[in-house]
């Protein structure tokens, strides 16, 4: 019972964290299941060739159209807050109200205006300063994804600080290699999880382990 009105709280935070008014179904339904494992050192160049690949293909969607799983990822959040406070409180050591105060609740308000941002910021903007010679012309700036860019996560804040800088790599275009803290590894496995049971592509995330060497 306690559980569910803390998940009933979190869905009336996340709504108005969105500012929409709407609530979301749960991950579309899908079991969140781990479907990539982490690769070893040795399997990073066939690694980045998937990522490279997915990438390509990615990268040709509209910046509307990459923000898809948002949603989906936000309801998994409330779908998953307890075991999210179990496992951070296991290796971190963060109480249950701590964890919903600054890991999920911001990951998810970042996530909602991100969805409602990126579009907007991703979008091509006329260039200002035109010289005088060339009145009359137009010229427009054009936002590029790098590609595959990589992402070493931290063991205070396994959840939130990784997992923004996860869906603003990828919303932006980018696959993502990701190495977990080895503090706080079963968080950043299970930050991938979510993100995969929420729709990303699989191939547009490499995860690697999570031993300091790698």
């Amino acid at each position: 019972r306690e559980g569910r009105q803390v998940s009933d709280g979190l869905r009336n935070l996340l709504t108005w964290c969105s500012g929409s008014g709407t609530w979301f179904p749960r991950a579309h339904g899908r079991d969140v299941r781990m479907r990539n494992q982490p690769i070893q050192s040795g399997e990073l160049p066939e690694a980045l060739v998937r990522a490279r690949a997915a990438q390509a293909e990615w990268s040709l969607l509209p910046p509307r159209k990459r923000t898809f799983w948002l949603a989906a990822f936000r309801a998994w959040l409330v779908d998953q807050s307890s075991h999210w406070c179990r496992t951070i409180d296991a290796e971190v050591g963060k109480s249950r109200e701590e964890c919903l105060a600054t890991e999920i609740l911001p990951l998810a308000a970042a996530c909602a205006h991100l969805a409602q941002s990126a579009p907007r910021l991703l979008a091509p903007r006329r260039a200002k300063g035109t010289p005088l010679f060339l009145t009359g012309a137009t010229d427009k700036v054009h936002r590029r994804p790098r590609g595959v860019v990589g992402v070493i996560g931290t063991w205070n804040y396994p959840l939130l600080l990784s997992g923004v800088q996860l869906a603003q790599a990828l919303v932006a275009g980018n696959a993502v290699v990701f190495k977990p803290s080895e503090k706080a590894p079963a968080s950043g496995i299970l930050l991938v999880e979510g993100l995969l049971a929420a729709g990303v592509p699989p191939d547009l995330i490499q995860l690697l382990e999570t031993d300091a060497t790698a």
